[in-house]
């Protein structure tokens, strides 16, 4: 719309300039003429709202909304598309090397509920309790030793 309006004000200028310069053939003004009445039917036929023309901006608004959904979704598609092709070529990349490593793929995730310490209080938990068997042991083994009676009562 803004192109043929632009085009019908330039040629609407360029008639008047020339319609007023002697010397200017006759074909050259009716040609001039024809352009002008046209452009300004195209103009018309764009901005009318009674047009049946499929190039209507009556048309174009009323589809505009719809046009511009689908093409947000058509975005979006694109970029999970496109992050799922880079995982898949990461992971390719991955299954094809010789190298026996760890690839991290996906960024981890901050956990919702942050849970205590439980493994290392359980670990801890268990090597006290190992010591206290091991202390607990030596001094029942030491007790039922054989003892040698007879020096202890001759003291």
């Amino acid at each position: 719309m803004v192109g043929t309006e632009s085009k019908l004000k330039r040629e609407e200028e360029r008639l008047k300039i020339l319609e007023t310069v002697p010397g200017i053939r006759r074909d050259t003004i009716y040609m001039l003429k024809a352009m002008v009445a046209g452009l300004k039917e195209e103009y018309k036929s764009i901005t009318d709202t009674n047009s049946t023309s499929a190039i209507n901006f009556t048309n174009f608004n009323a589809g505009r909304n719809t046009i511009e959904i689908m093409s947000t979704q058509l975005r979006s598609a694109k970029d999970y598309l496109t992050v799922y092709n880079t995982r898949y070529n990461q992971v390719i990349g991955v299954l094809n090397g010789n190298n026996n490593a760890l690839h991290l793929v996906e960024k981890a995730d901050v956990p919702l509920i942050k849970s205590r310490p439980k493994r290392s209080l359980i670990v801890l938990a268990v090597i006290l309790a190992a010591l206290l068997f091991n202390v607990i042991g030596i001094l029942v083994i030491n007790t039922l030793q054989d003892p040698d009676w007879k020096k202890m009562w001759n003291e």
